[in-house]
Formats: C-alpha cells, structure tokens, sequence
C-alpha cells in the first residue's frame, strides 16, 4: 500500500461531515469554474463586436475546442477520481504515483493533440461547415492550438489539488488570471489597442492559462507544500497508474466529445434549414448556458473527489448519501438559476448584439434562453450521476449514459421535431432539452439503483466477516 502520511486539513474536511465536505468543496470550484467561464462569455462579448462572421467562425471551431477542453477536463477528472480514491485507502504512494503520472500525461497528451490539430485543421474545419469563414476560423483555431498545452496542464492540476481537497488555492490563480484574461482580450482586440483582430480573444486566454499552469507547477515540485509529493523517478511513464487515471479520464474526455459531436450535428441541422444567423444565435445562447451550468458542473466535479474518497475507504453508505445530497443541492441551484435565464432572456441576449450586424440574433437567442429552463431541470438529474460513477473509477458508464442522454435521444428528438414535424430551429431547441431531460432520468435511475447495491455488497461482505 505504501507509507501512510498523516492527513493534512484538507483532507480530513474532505473525508469528514459529507453536507459540509460536499458543499465546502464545491463552493470554491463553482466560483473557480464560474471565473474560468467568464473567459468565455468575456470572449464571446469581445468576438461578438468583431461582427456575425468572427462570432459564426468561433461558432465552427467550437467543436474542436471543446474536443481540446473535454480532454483536458476528463483527464482532470480522472486524476482526481484515482487520486482521491488512493487517499481514501491511505495509499500514499499511490496518490505520489497519480499525481506526478499526471503531469506527465498532461504533457504528453498536449504535444500530440497539438500536431494533429495543426495538421488537420483545414480539412476539419471544411468538412464542419466553415468554407465561407475559413480564413478567420483557421486564425482563431490556429492560435487556440498552439497554446492548448497551457490549458491542459492547467486544468489536469487543478484535479490533483482538488483530489486532496485543496480548493482554495486554484480559485485563488484562477482569480487573478481572469482579471489578467479580460485586460489581455481588449488589449489584443480593442481598435485603441493592437487590433489584432479574431485571434486576440485565444491569444490571451493562453496567456492566462500558462502563468496559471506555472504558478501550479511551482507549488508541486519547488514549495512542495501539498500532501501529494511529484518525484522525479514517478514522472517516468507506468502503464498502472496511468491504467487507472485513463479508466476515468477517457470515458470522461469522451463524454465532452459526445457533446462536440452533437455541436456538429446541431451546426449542419441549423445550416441546412436556417443559415448562418442560425448558428450564431446558437453559440451565442450557448455561452450564456454554458455559464450557468457552472454552479452545477463545479458540484458535480466535487462530488467526485468527496465520493471518490469515501469510495476509497469503504464507507459505501456514505458514498450514496454524498450523490442523493449533491443531486439536491443541484437541482435546487440549477432551477433557481434557469428561472432568473428565464426571465431576463431578452436582457441577456444583448450581450452578443454590440455589433450592428448581430441586432438579428437578439430575438432568436432570447426564445433559445427560455426553452432551455427545462434544460436547467435535466442537467442536475444527468450531470451528478455521471459524478457519482466516476468517483468509483466507473467511467464507462458514465460516459454511456452520456452517450444515451446526449446523442442517441437528442438526435432522435431532433429528427422528429425539426424534420419530421417541420418546426425548423424552434424544433430543434426543444428536442435538445427533451431529449436530455428523458437521459438524465435514465441516468439517475440507474445510478440510484448502483448505490443501493453497493449497500447491500457492503452489509453482505460484513455478514460473512
């Protein structure tokens, strides 16, 4: 097993009171998240002044982007699952093992991306849709690519501080980088600045992320004031530990991918019975939802550490009590959050209309904004099971319950409504939010029926103890 190392406070909050440990975790993720977010909408704001056709070539290479984020994440993911896990069992070496085997990976995994994106990119982009803004998607793209590796380092980190329970300190550089995020953008951008025009907006999230990325670095290896300990003969590649973050970390990159699929999907639908308007409407209601689910996805991603380590230590009860309170939890904060989206949709739809040729979009993004309350229902019942697998190392579920929830009925539902119906773009709005409102309830049920087997294993194994 290892040396056992006394438990520093992070853990022992982690592994303490589970509606304390749960929300005491997951606060500083979702402001993190919520920050980490907000260079997106901050992006978006700034695309959205260069005109339709930057905010429509952003749009198109969304997809690869978030294939980009979706592995980084998954990768994050499953470092904290494993590493969590090893601390749960007061594995020590194990977690020494899973976090210096994470960096490892983040490099690696970042070099080779980088070469095929750059390689391939065009291609993609033209098979996408992107033919009549290919130019401004490939300088977008291009720059976005060649950085990824800050961001994948800085992502896949900040799941190894968490896994110890360390929460603070990455909303702390995540803080500072924002602020540094949002000056860089209208530098690079602004017509009073360096006008650098599309690429301005990847220029400077790169930027940010690399002095994040080092920050983490220095706390890891030179101030070595973590639990976990990154040694120099760990950082060599084992195929065990690498095993074990991988059988976490890919289902949950793959699940990203999932969602970038049906980005495609979504894109080729809109160009085929709308246009391009269509489809910047889309991203831009997008930015919008994909800031709101912060305070969800940041619950979730700690219930991953928190459940992950009471996993580890065989407190199965505890285990299914941590999913069932972070199911609550989200659904209370999630509806709230649909609610105000709800009522403020016109308002918010603004934000992407400062260009003169974006005022068409205002009324399109607004009615997506409001179908999308029932999206704010699904996405607690879909996102906390997903969590609750992957806190036991079960990734492949996860992500087959993401593939049911978000391709198989999405895509089937949008089929119906938008083709077989003839509702157009109102049709495929509502199929998107039907479609994963019917995944997630599959998702919970079977989750609930999971954890109240992992009881009954463990009232078993006592009774032939």
């Amino acid at each position: 097993m290892g040396e056992v190392k006394s438990y520093n406070k992070n853990i022992k909050n982690m592994m303490g009171e589970y509606h304390k440990a749960t929300w005491t975790m997951a606060w500083p993720m979702i402001i993190s998240m919520l920050i980490t977010t907000s260079y997106n909408l901050g992006d978006g704001i700034i695309v959205s002044i260069l005109g339709t056709k930057a905010f429509s070539a952003v749009g198109f290479v969304t997809p690869l982007f978030m294939v980009a984020t979706g592995l980084a994440n998954g990768l994050a993911a499953g470092s904290s699952s494993f590493i969590a896990r090893k601390i749960g069992a007061k594995d020590k070496e194990g977690a020494d093992l899973g976090a210096s085997q994470s960096i490892f990976i983040s490099i690696f995994v970042s070099i080779i991306l980088t070469v095929i994106i750059l390689i391939f990119q065009k291609n993609i982009l033209l098979t996408l849709g992107a033919s009549s803004v290919i130019d401004l998607a490939l300088e977008y793209s291009t720059v976005s690519f060649i950085g990824i590796i800050f961001i994948l380092i800085s992502s896949i980190l900040t799941g190894v501080f968490r896994a110890e329970g360390d929460v603070k300190r990455p909303l702390y550089v995540l803080a500072s980088t924002a602020v540094l995020n949002t000056f860089l953008d209208y530098i690079f951008a602004s017509p009073d600045g360096f006008n650098l025009g599309i690429s301005s907006v990847a220029l400077g999230t790169i930027i940010a992320s690399g002095i994040s990325s080092f920050i983490f670095l220095y706390w890891l290896i030179i101030k070595k004031d973590t639990y976990v300990n990154v040694k120099k003969e760990y950082l060599k590649p084992n195929w065990n530990v690498m095993k074990g973050i991988f059988t976490v970390g890919i289902p949950a990159s793959l699940e990203m991918f999932c969602s970038a699929v049906m980005v495609v999907i979504i894109n080729a639908v809109f160009a085929h019975i709308a246009n391009n308007h269509a489809v910047a409407s889309y991203a831009a209601g997008m930015r919008i939802i994909l800031f709101a689910m912060v305070p969800t996805v940041g619950l979730s991603t700690a219930t991953i550490s928190v459940a992950g380590s009471s996993y580890g230590a065989g407190l199965y009860k505890k285990v299914r009590n941590i999913f069932l309170y972070s199911l609550k939890l989200g659904l209370i904060l999630s509806v709230s959050i649909g609610l105000i989206i709800f009522i403020f949709a016109p308002h918010l739809s603004l934000l992407f209309c400062l260009a003169e040729d974006n005022k068409s979009l205002t009324d399109l993004v607004a009615i997506m904004l409001r179908i999308y309350f029932v999206f704010f229902i699904a996405m607690p019942i879909g996102l906390i099971p997903g969590a609750f697998f992957q806190s036991l190392g079960k990734g492949s579920i996860s992500l087959g319950l993401t593939i049911i929830r978000e391709n198989i009925l999405s895509t089937l539902s949008i089929y119906i409504f938008a083709f077989v119906l003839n509702m157009g773009i109102l049709g495929v709005f509502l199929a998107l939010v039907l479609g994963k409102l019917v995944g997630s309830l599959i998702g919970f049920l079977y989750a609930n029926y999971y954890s109240k087997n992992l009881i009954k294993k463990m009232d078993k194994n006592k009774a032939t103890t």
